[in-house]
């Protein structure tokens, strides 16, 4: 196999895997019990510590969803994992 048609094969990968939807990043990242869940406030904390102003937050796919712009004033819509606060899908508004 020739190693352009392997970084071909990778690129399809990496587009089909982009365009996965928050419910299958929920699946694979957030499926956490609520129990251990931390609290939405101390999220909103966190974030607002690294400068980012939070327009909305809600639980999408066991995730939580952030809508707002980070510290360097981009736009973002980002899911972390409600236990650790991981970013585990994020796309740029702008």
């Amino acid at each position: 196999m020739k190693t352009g048609n392997g970084l071909f094969h990778l690129s399809v990968a990496i587009v089909a895997w982009s365009g996965m939807t928050a419910t299958a990043w929920g699946k694979d990242f957030c499926n956490v019990p609520r129990s251990q869940w931390q609290a939405q406030s101390a999220l909103v904390k966190k974030l607002e510590g690294q400068g980012w102003k939070i327009r909305n937050l809600k639980i999408d796919g066991g995730c939580y969803e952030v809508y707002g712009t980070d510290g360097n004033g981009k736009a973002r819509e980002t899911h972390f994992n409600p236990a650790t606060f991981q970013a585990v899908a994020e796309r740029h508004q702008g």
